[in-house]
């Protein structure tokens, strides 16, 4: 069952022409944070390799499941993943949002893999399809939101409000960090395929005492990029 809510949370984690970049008018103005992937860049690093080549070997001697995950097929048709939330001290499982962009032949995959799998398990597959919403909605072990916005736009989060407000946020009903006055986005990082950063640190109650000198930086930025052997 993890593995079911990775691949649908995170499928949860070098410069090319062709890159999926940052889309800030996809996060909503009041997130307070915000990570990206963009998978282009990553499998074009030496980086990137190794960790594909790594998850290839994790999957292939801890898989107990009688469906196979190609990997490579999944890595090839993921551009992009961006999480955002608007809270960090209360509940920020519950005020997240994961946005993931594919390829156009994403959707079909996902499709004969939920379809294998259902009959695999003779109809007790913990992804449940939900017939009641808007978008074609899956619910992964009763715990997990993940809807299809379109063919290679899909959005994932433990509430399905988070869920509808991003997708308000997608289409311009709800203001985007661009938009707004956010702090989260003060200027481009280019070349990068990791993006984190954070803002309200100040505003965290009951921090440890550990952690409070954070609250002194309010916030925080970090980027990781590949240049030919430079990291």
């Amino acid at each position: 069952m993890n593995k079911l809510i990775f691949i649908f949370t995170a499928a949860a984690m070098g410069f090319t022409s062709f890159g999926a970049p940052l889309d800030k008018k996809n996060v909503a103005g009041d997130a307070q944070w915000l990570a990206h992937m963009d998978f282009e860049n990553l499998k074009e690093t030496k980086m990137g390799t190794f960790l594909l080549a790594r998850l290839r070997e994790e999957i292939a001697e801890n898989n107990d499941s009688s469906i196979s995950i190609d990997v490579g097929l999944v890595a090839e048709k993921l551009y992009s993943l961006t999480a955002y939330g608007s809270g960090i001290s209360e509940d920020p499982q519950k005020n997240s949002v994961l946005i993931v962009k594919t390829g156009d032949r994403a959707r079909s995959i996902i499709d004969g893999y939920l379809a294998t799998l259902e009959m695999k398990t003779n109809g007790k597959s913990e992804v449940k399809r939900l017939d009641d919403k808007a978008y074609d909605t899956y619910l992964v072990g009763n715990e997990v939101y993940a809807t299809f916005l379109e063919d290679d736009v899909w959005v994932s989060s433990k509430s399905y409000e988070q869920i509808e407000k991003a997708q308000r946020v997608i289409e311009g009903g709800i203001k985007n960090i661009e938009d707004s006055d956010s702090r989260l986005m003060r200027a481009d990082e280019p070349g990068f395929f990791f993006l984190a950063t954070v803002e309200g640190f100040d505003a965290i109650a009951d921090m440890t005492a550990q952690a409070r000198v954070l609250q002194k930086a309010q916030g925080g930025r970090f980027a990781l990029g590949e240049q030919g052997d430079m990291f």
